[in-house]
């Protein structure tokens, strides 16, 4: 028995002392910064972007600044989906990969079609 318990401890000793791989110490946190702009490429300002990653984490939401740039300084690498909104303007919804270090990417927001107005001429009867 006394063999038996003494080979356990070896073998626990022996498999703690190997080594973790590199990849697994990696730091998997990226930063993504946004560029939100219409069809004509004009910045959006104050666009709402919401980032929700598959970390387990809440998804994070910040607004765009007056020059339609939005910075999420800490996410988790892997996929994600970026979802924008502004006023006046159909949602951005986009699936994305998101890779430790810096990420870049431009939100293009199409104008919504629901907020055109139709106008049309009635002709008035000048004897009326």
């Amino acid at each position: 028995m006394r063999t038996l318990t003494a080979l356990a401890a070896l073998l626990f000793v022996a498999a703690s002392a190997q080594q973790v791989p590199a990849s697994a110490h990696a730091n998997t946190s990226c930063q993504l910064q946004l560029l939100v702009v219409d069809q004509a490429n004009v910045p959006v300002p104050n666009a709402t972007v919401t980032v929700y990653t598959l970390d387990g984490n809440p998804g994070v939401t910040a607004k765009a600044d007056a020059n339609g740039k939005v910075v999420f300084p800490k996410l988790g690498s892997g996929m994600a989906q970026v979802v924008a909104r502004a006023s006046g303007y159909e949602s951005y919804i986009a699936k994305t990969t998101l890779e430790t270090g810096q990420n870049a990417q431009t939100v293009k927001l199409h104008g919504d079609r629901s907020n055109n107005v139709t106008t049309s001429a009635v002709p008035v009867d000048p004897r009326s």
